[in-house]
Order: structure tokens, then C-alpha cells, then sequence
């Protein structure tokens, strides 16, 4: 007597790409949210990581990479900016004039400001003219920035964080929906982190919270990834598992 059996041995090689959305508007998420990333990052075995930032315009922060200890180091300058940019807001978000500010005052002021700039100027490119926190183009340019896109026989994942909340002065090359069809097109699937309620109430109330949230799970699910609201006690292994069985 015999039988066949079709056995697979070995890892399944997969390309991940962080993609944030680092428009101060999420400050607050991408402050709270960042320790998960660095989980998520460090739970991904057998995997390439990279890091893609934009806002009006994205940044390849850090190209594709097996080397997880570098990916850790990207993520805690990252962490780092957040924390920076946190206190900016806090302490300076609803401030109008800067002539009521005392010497010592404007000293902190400055000196948080150019730390902001140092990071944020290859993404704020002719905002005045374009806008914020293109998301669209965020994930469109993120997809681009795949090794082998076209011929790679790698899984292919995004994990993107954002609320969603386009501020466009004028129409964006490519919206948050055909940028997932693109996704599709190319076998990439994207896994999307979106902000609690609270969050809206304090930096966006002006948005449709419901909206936005409906829109960018419509956009996630149509890749075939997942899509997550980062509750408080927002379960990063469940996360790492979901992407592990692609």
C-alpha cells in the first residue's frame, strides 16, 4: 500500500509595510498607538519590514529590511518624534500669537518647532496649496515602495494607521478607494488602524466620525486584510496572528 501526501516545509516570506499618517491631527492615536506597532514589529518572525510616513507628501522612512533590530531602532526615533509632537500640541496646538508667550516661553517654543521641522519637511510640501494628510496618496505611494512589485512571489501586507480625516485644498491624485483597488489589483492586503470616538471629540469634531470609519474599513476590507479600532485594550497579538495566517 502507498499514499501522497503534499507536504510545505519552511516559513512563508512576507513583505510588510508600516504606513502612518503622521498629520498632527493624530497625534494623539500615533502617541498611544506606537508601543503596539513596535509589538506588532517584534512579533513578525520570518518577515521583511518598512516604514512609510505621510502627510502631504509621504517619506520612505525606512526601505524594506529583514533586519528586525533595525526596524525596532526606526520605530523608537519614531517614538520619540511623537512624544515631540504631543507636547507641541498640548502645549501649543490653540496658540494664535506668539507674542504672548514669555521669553522663556518662546525658547521651548522654538526649540520644539525645529525639532518638529527637521522631521516633518519632506512631508508638508506645497501644503498651503495641497492640503493634509493625503490619505489616498499615503497608501498609493506606500504600495509603490514594495521591492519586485510586480513579479515578487512574497505576501505582501500593509499596516496602516490613520483617522481617515482628508484635509485636501484641492482634489488628491488618488483617493483613499482607488488606492485600495490598486492594493487589490497588485495581491496586497491592507490592515487598517482607526482611532476611538474620543479621539474625534477632541482634535476632530468637526469630521462625520461614522463616515470616515465606514469608508476606511469599506477601503481595508476590499484588500482582504482587516480592519481594527485601537480601543484601549486593543489586542496586538490578535493582530500579529491575523496577519500570520496570510
Amino acid at each position: 500500500p502507498s499514499y501522497r501526501e503534499e507536504v510545505t516545509t519552511g516559513i512563508q516570506r512576507r513583505d510588510i509595510f508600516l504606513c502612518l499618517d503622521v498629520s498632527y491631527s493624530l497625534y494623539a492615536l500615533n502617541y498611544d498607538f506606537v508601543n503596539n506597532l513596535e509589538g506588532v514589529v517584534k512579533g513578525l518572525d520570518g518577515d521583511r519590514i518598512g516604514i512609510s510616513v505621510y502627510n502631504t507628501a509621504t517619506v520612505l522612512y525606512m526601505p524594506m529590511t529583514d533586519d528586525k533590530e533595525f526596524a525596532v531602532s526606526k520605530i523608537e526615533e519614531l517614538k520619540d518624534y511623537f512624544t515631540v509632537q504631543k507636547e507641541y500640541m498640548e502645549k501649543y496646538g490653540d496658540l494664535e500669537d506668539l507674542s504672548s508667550l514669555s521669553d522663556q516661553e518662546l525658547e521651548d517654543y522654538n526649540e520644539l518647532y525645529d525639532k518638529l521641522n527637521a522631521f516633518d519637511a519632506g512631508m508638508i510640501v506645497n501644503s498651503n496649496q495641497r492640503g493634509s494628510s493625503l490619505i489616498g496618496e499615503g497608501l498609493a505611494s506606500c504600495l509603490y515602495n514594495f521591492p519586485s512589485l510586480n513579479d515578487s512571489k512574497r505576501t505582501r501586507l500593509i499596516f496602516m494607521v490613520t483617522d481617515n480625516a482628508e484635509n485636501a485644498l484641492e482634489r488628491p491624485d488618488i483617493e483613499l478607494d482607488e488606492a485600495a483597488s490598486l492594493c487589490s489589483k497588485n495581491d496586497v492586503k491592507v490592515f487598517g488602524i482607526f482611532p476611538p470616538e474620543k479621539f474625534f471629540e477632541t482634535d476632530n469634531g468637526w469630521y462625520d466620525y461614522g463616515e470616515l470609519k465606514s469608508e476606511m474599513k469599506s477601503a481595508v476590507e476590499k484588500t482582504g486584510g482587516a480592519f481594527y479600532v485601537a480601543t484601549d485594550d486593543l489586542d496586538t497579538k490578535a493582530i500579529v496572528k491575523k496577519i500570520q495566517e496570510n
